[in-house]
């Protein structure tokens, strides 16, 4: 008796939070409106790079975008050529301290392979999207890159936030707008 009032219980309580969840379709415009003056605050703390060493990391930036949308859209061949042509364009990257940062990175991405299952993609990708959310921190890139991450699979990437506006989580094609800004 008392086992079915608990699973009574859980699945009401799964009911309200699935319902609530629905709801909210997942736009998360309240944390953007929070997070934009703390980002103006962020900038300023940034380190400048050198404008060489900008410019290859703006240009990798620019091609994990490629990686991005290939694993949002998830075709297996487009995302192991995508994290070929990324780890290329950060191993160009010449700055001892940034480039020593990457080499974790660049493993990661030579193990992103179209016959890989996607959830073992995903984790490298992920670890990518880490060392990247952490370049675009500590560094002065300017503000067209961001850090997302859902709560939801517990993962984080990078996305151009001045192309795509909303949402566009590649980990979970079921939830394709689930997770918010970061920064």
């Amino acid at each position: 008796m008392m086992k079915s009032r608990v699973r009574i219980f859980f699945s009401s309580a799964l009911l309200a939070y699935t319902t609530a969840f629905a709801q909210n379709d997942h736009d998360h415009d309240h944390y953007l409106k929070k997070q934009s003056s703390a980002t103006s605050a962020k900038n300023a703390d940034r380190i400048n790079l050198d404008p060489e060493t900008k410019k290859y990391l703006l240009a990798a930036l620019e091609i994990n975008e490629n990686l991005h949308t290939s694993f949002f859209d998830y075709n297996a061949g487009k995302v192991e050529k995508y994290a070929g042509e990324l780890s290329l364009s950060l191993s160009q990257i010449k700055d001892p301290k940034i480039s020593r940062k990457l080499q974790y990175s660049l493993q990661k991405l030579n193990d992103i392979k179209a016959q890989n299952d996607r959830k073992i993609n995903n984790m490298s990708y992920h670890s990518v999207s880490m060392t990247l959310i952490h370049l675009i921190h500590t560094y002065n890139l300017g503000n067209t890159y961001k850090g997302y991450t859902c709560p939801m699979v517990k993962m984080k990437w990078v996305q151009n936030s001045k192309k795509m506006s909303k949402v566009h989580n590649p980990y979970a094609p079921e939830m394709k707008h689930c997770g918010s800004q970061e920064s």
